[in-house]
């Protein structure tokens, strides 16, 4: 079917020229750097101009409520027909997903794959059970320093001149004032916040999972553990937030309500707020997760509870040799190292420099808009 879409679209674009549209699509819904690009665009006069297109999958009324605040042109359903009309007339196809990388256009370069997210771990052809659809001709990606740039030239299978090294649209969201957090823990002053961010091992969407959790493990997340845990925090007037991952099969996991952890689920808060909410957290807890390399730039401790790395380096794969020697932070494997690393966050920070980030300076919009502008005048 794609195959013979392919083929459709690029005959059709033959007759069809760029209007000053631009096309955004994320998942989940209006989020990741898309938003943040598209916030961004709509304060450059250069871009006055141009109708700004969102594409959505769930017409969810709060998500269209949303968007709605922040005026967006037009808002599609991903299933109608108009929106291949936006995709064949837009100058700029934005998405965090590559979704219609598999696409070729008779005009000139104009998908913009933002992707989501810098990988540790293995991906497109390089991963041994994703897709491997391959990058089409039109396609420019961005990475955040030169390491990540070889690794999305594997992966895509594209050229790496074709990844422009920028950094990432949302991680200047890191540094916006949001009131999320008050939403999230109210107006208790808490000796620290902090954030506990893991990837998936299993997807909520079909059977695919890299490792499996089972009760027991700290990061299975068991009513046992939890209830200790907000035991500790209580008693240290600490609080923590627990961010499922959107694709994580957790989403479908009934949770008890604690005093002193929150757990936030798709349904449960914005994910277009998640960034500005990272910034002000006091430290990270994490795993493979690509979150820790945009943590990374806030220069804030972390920690890593990884205690399935031989059987997710044997299903799924790195692009570091030694995992381990390159996590910036507290590497813990118990309870008690949990509640140490929370108890003493800031004993744990760790430089890394340039290992993840080439730029730290919440300048990467404004590097991506002057590619775009460049493009726009050729």
């Amino acid at each position: 079917m794609r195959s013979i879409l392919r083929i459709l679209i690029y005959y059709i674009s033959r007759f069809t020229q760029p209007n000053n549209s631009l096309l955004f699509q994320s998942y989940p819904d209006y989020s990741d750097n898309p938003y943040a690009l598209y916030l961004y665009l709509l304060k450059r006069k250069e871009f006055k101009t141009y109708k700004m297109v969102w594409i959505v999958k769930d017409n969810e009324e709060r998500i269209i409520k949303e968007m709605k605040k922040d005026n967006p042109n037009v808002i599609i359903s991903h299933s109608s027909l108009k929106n291949w009309y936006y995709v064949l007339h837009s100058r700029f196809i934005f998405s965090s997903h590559a979704s219609y990388q598999y696409l070729k256009f008779h005009q000139k370069t104009k998908m913009i794959n933002l992707w989501h997210g810098m990988p540790l771990k293995k991906i497109g052809f390089d991963s041994t059970h994703n897709g491997k659809e391959e990058e089409g001709p039109d396609t420019t990606t961005i990475a955040s320093n030169e390491f990540f740039q070889r690794c999305l030239s594997s992966a895509f299978r594209i050229s790496p001149d074709k990844i422009k090294i920028v950094g990432l649209p949302r991680n200047d969201m890191l540094f916006e004032k949001s009131n999320i957090l008050d939403s999230i823990v109210g107006k208790h002053s808490y000796n620290s916040i902090g954030i506990w961010m893991p990837t998936f091992r299993q997807t909520q969407y079909g059977d695919a999972f890299d490792t499996q959790l089972k009760d027991g493990d700290l990061d299975y997340w068991d009513e046992e553990i939890l209830t200790k845990l907000n035991e500790h925090l209580s008693c240290t007037n600490s609080f923590l937030i627990l961010k499922l991952h959107p694709a994580d099969i957790f989403q479908k996991k009934t949770f008890l309500s604690y005093s002193n952890i929150a757990i936030l689920k798709n349904k449960d808060t914005s994910h277009r707020d998640l960034y500005p909410l990272l910034g002000t957290m006091d430290y990270l807890i994490s795993d493979y997760s690509s979150v820790l390399i945009d943590f990374d730039i806030l220069g804030k401790p972390m920690a890593f509870i990884i205690n399935d790395i031989e059987e997710y380096t044997n299903n799924r794969g790195f692009y570091f040799d030694n995992i381990k020697e390159i996590l910036p932070g507290k590497i813990i494997t118990q309870e008690n190292e949990l509640e140490e690393f929370i108890d003493h966050h800031d004993d744990f920070i760790i430089k890394t420099d340039d290992r993840f980030n080439k730029y730290k300076d919440c300048k990467n919009r404004e590097r991506l808009t002057e590619i775009l502008l460049q493009e726009t005048n050729n």
